[in-house]
């Protein structure tokens, strides 16, 4: 469990920062950064967040915590 983790967090670590992630789009008019994750066949809105550095990091969150929940459901 904690290697699929540390996969994660070593996928993300060479990227930059400033460069929006995979789930993580730019809304023009509204001005902010529109985080979203694919669970289960539906898109799940994360937020709005004013800056790329913020999104990204939600972004991350979301998906260990996605990998959390898929590890807990096939444990059972």
């Amino acid at each position: 469990l904690d290697r699929k983790y540390q996969k994660y967090l070593d996928f993300y670590k060479n990227y930059d920062d400033n460069a929006p992630r995979r789930g993580v789009c730019y809304h023009k008019e509204n001005k902010v950064y529109v985080v979203t994750i694919r669970i289960g066949g539906k898109n799940i809105h994360i937020g709005q967040f004013k800056n790329v550095k913020d999104a990204n990091e939600a972004r991350i969150q979301a998906e260990i915590e996605k990998l959390k929940h898929d590890m807990a459901t096939l444990n059972q």
